[in-house]
């Protein structure tokens, strides 16, 4: 076995940094991770709009 490691995050970006799948995983996680704040922040919005308008 010696000193091999069986999952080293360099290797595995090694391997994916040169391929199309890469590119389009890391949009995805940039894309679903902005999508996710903004309905956090949209719903904050929506609750100051309620605070200001019917209270």
């Amino acid at each position: 076995m010696g000193d091999r490691r069986l999952f080293s995050p360099r290797s595995l970006f090694d391997s994916l940094g040169s391929s199309e799948e890469f590119i389009f995983i890391l949009t995805s996680v940039i894309v679903g991770i902005g999508s996710g704040v903004g309905a956090v922040i949209f719903r904050f919005l929506i609750q100051g709009v309620e605070w200001i308008g019917y209270d």
